[in-house]
């Protein structure tokens, strides 16, 4: 990433511990971070943003969860292609499927997230 060519990221998470290290480890790599712990505030922020990447967590506050954001952005014409990675407590391999048919980039559990090791693979993803 170039200077002056912030690539900006959507953080879809309500762990708060996470949240924190995702957002220090981003930010020190140089992208811009915008937040979210609902669905409905994930699809508000992607209407009025540009949005480079997502980091969507799967079990959400306020009764939806990540895979009803992804239906909604893998619809829209607009969003579809933006690069998705989903974080589950659960490594259910029927949740991982619903994920991966809708064509996100990497599927973690929580227990399986080297901060370090995410951050160099978006970058690279990005560019």
């Amino acid at each position: 990433m170039q200077k002056g060519d912030k690539k900006n990221i959507l953080l879809v998470e309500d762990d708060k511990l996470l949240l924190d290290g995702l957002i220090l480890n981003f930010e020190y790599a140089g992208f811009t971070i915008q937040v979210a712990e609902t669905v409905e505030e994930a699809v508000e922020l992607v209407e009025k943003n540009t949005i480079d990447f997502i980091w969507l967590d799967h079990y959400l506050i306020g009764g939806k969860t990540g895979l009803d954001f992804l239906k909604w952005l893998r619809e829209g014409e607009k969003h579809s292609s933006i690069p998705v990675y989903v974080v589950s407590q659960t490594s259910s391999e029927g949740v991982k499927d619903s994920y991966i048919q809708l064509g996100v980039e990497k599927f973690y559990t929580k227990l399986d997230v080297k901060m370090k090791e995410v951050v160099s693979e978006v970058k690279e993803l990005l560019g």
